[in-house]
């Protein structure tokens, strides 16, 4: 592995009627390793309580690796609580179909992967940060 991408996250519910919602993204790519692993508990007593995971992992070659482990602690009833877990290949038909259109490979790999990640861009409200996060992109993908 060339490289290993390790997130731990952890929300913890001390108080009644809190909120979280945890969403992360990550592509995995030459021989890399991603991990994920998102925790949410909600003590006992910590009633009205709210807690959301969305963990997305994009692999994008078969040398590279995705691990995605989300865990709900819950020790109450009255409380709201969901993850959703989405891991999987970049799909060879869509960059196949985006270069029977005349795009590289690259090039339609920067494509899906912009759309991957276009609502978490468009979330952030500094352009700075956005021009960053696109042109990050950019080098990593290529083209």
């Amino acid at each position: 592995m060339t490289s290993k991408k390790n997130e731990i996250i952890y929300a913890h519910h001390q108080a009644p009627q809190t909120f979280s919602e945890i969403k992360t993204y990550s592509i995995a790519k030459d021989a890399s390793l991603q991990t994920v692993k998102c925790t949410s508990h909600i003590e006992k007593t910590m009633v009205k309580s709210e807690s959301h995971q969305e963990l997305r992992l994009l692999v994008f070659d078969k040398t590279s690796r995705a691990i995605s482990d989300p865990i709900l602690l819950i020790d109450e009833n009255d409380i709201k609580a969901s993850h959703a877990n989405a891991l999987g290949m970049l799909d060879p038909e869509q960059v196949f179909y985006l270069q029977a259109r005349g795009l590289t490979v690259n090039q339609a790999r920067k494509l899906i992967c912009m759309g991957y990640f276009k609502h978490v861009i468009e979330a952030i409200d500094d352009e700075k940060i956005q021009t960053e996060i696109i042109n990050e992109i950019d080098r990593e993908i290529g083209e």
